[in-house]
Formats: structure tokens, C-alpha cells, sequence
């Protein structure tokens, strides 16, 4: 009797810390790095468009440090619990070009004005379920929701819900662990050639003891 009470207790143990791995939140890797500005386009005439480098944040380490550890420029965020539904907060990882279009009236003139961002962002992001563990090219209008969008709007000296902001790069997300699958290429080939190497190795072995 006393050792079924003992087994319940554990088994008590093992589903209470079951539920709390499923439904606690992620930690995400948090940064920005934008490597590249550019003013494509000004078609307003006598106003100068400037991006004060100031306001635009970089950190060298954003694209490669391993998701979930702390660097330069990396600080490390707790996704919000999951509930069921068809999303659920992620660990994100973008990559690419941010393209800010907007046409400005300012009364006596108007014109286009155009700011390419070249860089890197990461951050705990609501996505759908189907999204998890994916990495994949995308080339999309972001939606005035967007954690991206408004990230790269608080960098610009002129705020308009009007602005249009156009993501082309690449998008990965992680799966329900916190792990990303394709981010890392050079690793992931590195264990590729290693193994390969292991294999080789070992029928080598082979050869040389059926010899004798």
C-alpha cells in the first residue's frame, strides 16, 4: 500500500511538470540589427528625408547567437503562456529588407518619400500553430499589428498610419521548444560533413579487421 502511495505521488509529480513544460511560456532572443539604411526614394521637393543613426539600434551578435542566450546588443524575453488556440506565442527570427513607403502632403508640396532596412530582427511573436518550426522566403505587405512594422516605425523621424511597410526576406519560427530548424546553415552542415566523416571512419575499421 505504502508503495502504490509512493508511485501515485511520483506520477502526481511527473504530470504536474508535464503540464507546466507545455504551458509555460518560451524565452526568445530580443534584437534588432540594422545594418543598412538607405533613402530610396524623395520626390518632395525642398525637404531634406535623414534617418538619425542614433535611433536606428544594431547588434553584430543578432543573427547568430543561439536563440534563448543572453549577448551584446541580445537581451532574452519570456513569451506569454499559451492557451489553446490556432496561435501561440513563438521565438521568431527575420531576416531581409524592410521597404517604408509614404506619401507626404505637406500642403504647398507632396511627394514619395521611400527607406530601405537592411538587418536582422528577433523577438517572442503570436503565430499561427501551422508556422511552427518553418523557415521560409517571404515578400508581404506587414500589417499595422506587426511587432516588425512598429519596430521599424519608431526608428523614423515622420509617424503615419499611412506608411506602407513591405517585408522581403527571410522568416523563421520556431517550434513549440524554442528551436529553430534552418537559421543556422553552416552549423547544421558542419555536423553534416562530421558525421560523414565518423562514417567513413568506422568502415575503414571494418575493412581493416576483416583482413585479419
Amino acid at each position: 500500500m505504502q508503495f502504490f502511495q509512493v508511485h501515485q505521488g511520483l506520477l502526481s509529480v511527473s504530470i504536474a511538470m508535464i503540464t507546466i513544460s507545455l504551458t509555460a511560456g518560451l524565452n526568445c532572443s530580443k534584437c534588432v540589427d540594422v545594418r543598412n539604411v538607405q533613402v530610396l526614394k524623395n520626390t518632395v521637393s525642398g525637404f531634406t528625408f535623414t534617418v538619425d543613426p542614433a535611433n536606428i539600434p544594431t547588434s553584430q551578435l543578432c543573427e547568430s547567437v543561439k536563440n534563448g542566450q543572453v549577448a551584446a546588443g541580445v537581451s532574452v524575453v519570456e513569451c506569454p503562456d499559451n492557451s489553446s488556440s490556432s496561435q501561440e506565442f513563438r521565438c521568431v527570427h527575420y531576416s531581409g529588407t524592410l521597404d517604408m513607403s509614404l506619401t507626404l502632403d505637406l500642403g504647398s508640396t507632396s511627394g514619395e518619400i521611400k527607406v530601405r532596412y537592411e538587418g536582422t530582427y528577433r523577438d517572442c511573436i503570436l503565430e499561427y500553430v501551422s508556422e511552427s518550426g518553418s523557415c521560409t522566403n517571404q515578400k508581404s505587405i506587414l500589417p499595422e499589428d506587426d511587432k516588425l512594422r512598429a519596430e521599424a516605425l519608431s526608428t523614423l523621424p515622420l509617424a503615419s498610419p499611412s506608411i506602407i511597410v513591405e517585408f522581403d526576406g527571410k522568416k523563421c519560427v520556431s517550434d513549440n521548444n524554442g528551436t529553430f530548424f534552418a537559421v543556422f546553415k553552416p552549423n547544421s552542415k558542419a555536423v553534416f560533413i562530421e558525421s560523414n566523416l565518423f562514417a567513413i571512419a568506422v568502415n575503414i575499421l571494418v575493412i581493416i579487421f576483416t583482413m585479419f
